[in-house]
Formats: C-alpha cells, sequence, structure tokens
C-alpha cells in the first residue's frame, strides 16, 4: 500500500509542476505533452499541405476531364480507322492472290529491270560504235532549188546495191573492190551535181557520179570465162555479185565492172597474171594482185 501511495504521490507531484521528483523521469509529462503538442502542429503542417496539393490536382483533374475524353473520343475513330484499313488491305491482298502475285515478286521484277537497263546500255553503245563505223554512208543534203527532184539524186554508191545471203562471203573483197567510191554521190545528170554541190549544204566534201557522163568498163565476157575456166567455180566478175537497180548500171560497172573476186591467192595469181586476163583480182580475205 506504501508503494502505491508513493507512485500516486510521484505521479500528482509531477503533473502538477512538470518536474519528475525520481531520477530517469527529468522529463516529466510536461515534457511530453509538449512533444506531443510539436507533432500535432506539424501533423497539422501537412495536413494543410496535404489539402493544397489535393486542391491542385482536383483543378489538374477538371481541366484535363475533358481533353482526356476528347482524346478517348478521337481513339475510338482512330481505332475504328484502323479495322478499315486492315479490311482493305485483307482484301487487296486476296486479290492479289488472284492475279499470282507472290511475295518478292516486285523485287525479281526491280532485278529484272536492272538486268535489262544494263543490256540496252550496252546495245546503245554497239550502236553508236556502230554508227560511228558507217559515218561515211550518213549523207544528208538540203533541196539546192525550190520544188526540187529528189530523187534525180540516187544516193551514195553504198546505199545502191544489196548482197545476197549466198555471197556474204565476198563482203570484204567488194569492200575492197570499191574502195573510196563506196562513198561517191549517184546523180542523173552533171546538173543536178553540180546544183548539189553549189546549194546543197553538204556537210562534208563528196565525189558525185552523174550518170550520163560515167566512163564504166566493164570486162568481156570471154576474159571471165577465161578466168573461171582457169579457176572452175572459185572466181567470179565483183558486179555479178551485187544486186542493183538498172537506173544505176552505169554506176555499177564503174565500181565492180573490172575485178574478179577468187575464192583464194593461188587462183588469184593464177587469173592475174594470165596473159588472156590480166585483171585485178581480190581474194574473200581481201588481198588484192
Amino acid at each position: 500500500m506504501s508503494q502505491d501511495a508513493e507512485t500516486n504521490e510521484e505521479l500528482l507531484q509531477t503533473l502538477q509542476t512538470g518536474v519528475a521528483s525520481k531520477e530517469g523521469q527529468e522529463s516529466g509529462y510536461q515534457g511530453q505533452l509538449s512533444d506531443a503538442k510539436a507533432r500535432a502542429a506539424s501533423a497539422a503542417t501537412e495536413q494543410e499541405q496535404a489539402k493544397v496539393k489535393i486542391a491542385h490536382l482536383e483543378k489538374r483533374i477538371k481541366e484535363e476531364e475533358p481533353r482526356a475524353k476528347k482524346a478517348k473520343e478521337q481513339n475510338a475513330d482512330l481505332l475504328k480507322d484502323l479495322e478499315v484499313l486492315k479490311a482493305q488491305s485483307q482484301k487487296l491482298e486476296a486479290q492479289l492472290s488472284k492475279l499470282g502475285f507472290e511475295p518478292g515478286q516486285e523485287e525479281a521484277m526491280y532485278k529484272q529491270e536492272t538486268t535489262l537497263q544494263q543490256s540496252i546500255r550496252k546495245l546503245r553503245q554497239e550502236a553508236d560504235a556502230l554508227k560511228r563505223k558507217v559515218a561515211n554512208i550518213d549523207f544528208n543534203y538540203a533541196d539546192p532549188t525550190p520544188n526540187f527532184d529528189r530523187s534525180k539524186v540516187k544516193g551514195l554508191v553504198a546505199q545502191l546495191f544489196t548482197l545476197d545471203k549466198e555471197h556474204t562471203a565476198a563482203g570484204t573483197a567488194l569492200e575492197i573492190c570499191a574502195g573510196g567510191r563506196l562513198y561517191n554521190v549517184v546523180v542523173d545528170n552533171e546538173v543536178t551535181g553540180t546544183q548539189l554541190l553549189q546549194g546543197g549544204k553538204l556537210r562534208k566534201r563528196v565525189t558525185i557520179i552523174p550518170l550520163n557522163k560515167i566512163a564504166a568498163f566493164k570486162a568481156s565476157a570471154q576474159t571471165i570465162a577465161t578466168a573461171q575456166k582457169l579457176a572452175p567455180g572459185r572466181v567470179d566478175l565483183a558486179l555479178s555479185l551485187v544486186g542493183y537497180d538498172d537506173q544505176v548500171s552505169a554506176a555499177m560497172e564503174y565500181v565492180f565492172g573490172n575485178t574478179l573476186v577468187c575464192h583464194d591467192a593461188e587462183t588469184a595469181k593464177r587469173v592475174t597474171f594470165d596473159q588472156n586476163v590480166r585483171m585485178r583480182s581480190i581474194t574473200l580475205e581481201g588481198d588484192s594482185y
């Protein structure tokens, strides 16, 4: 009982004075009360700060709510559009499948296009090379007089004859036989030739062959027959190997009428140096005797 009384007395003293009477209780209840008040004040401050944050967030919610609603509506429209596009894509894929389209086919076509373009470039280069090679037969002129009759100008010798397939082996020999005359211009008469030279605006110098003035020479049938007897089937008159129109026959005789085309050098020597022939001969390889 005495201990309980002592405890009660101590509690009463502490409550009245705020000071503990025993060691270890120096803070007393007054100190504890002060601490409690301080914590309460701090909690109140935090509560006010929280209220401010809540008010701010509520304000933002009110501001953002219409935007969120609008975004939701837009998103719904986008999703709807996406579904439409998916359906269209599936429809197109089905159509492509019916047309025989295969994945990777487009890439293969691009590769093929590249290959074709390379081939085209190569062909153009070859065509340009051929153009340069045959530049000498590119003959153009302007009408030297009003209402000029272009039929009077027959063209270059090289453009006026043909070579049958069976005689293509003689091409080199015929080219050497004709020489520079291949690029002579054949006209009907000397008047046309003069008009062409004076008013035709020719890009380069040319030699004119007037059909009415040309001094053509054609080997006799007897001489040709003699040559062919010396080498049967191995010699021909150059003129007999080409085809041409009768109206330019004089020009063709002038160019090809006095030369033999032989299969080989032995034949060429035999006929050329024969006393009864004595004609110029050219082999298929292009050797001249």
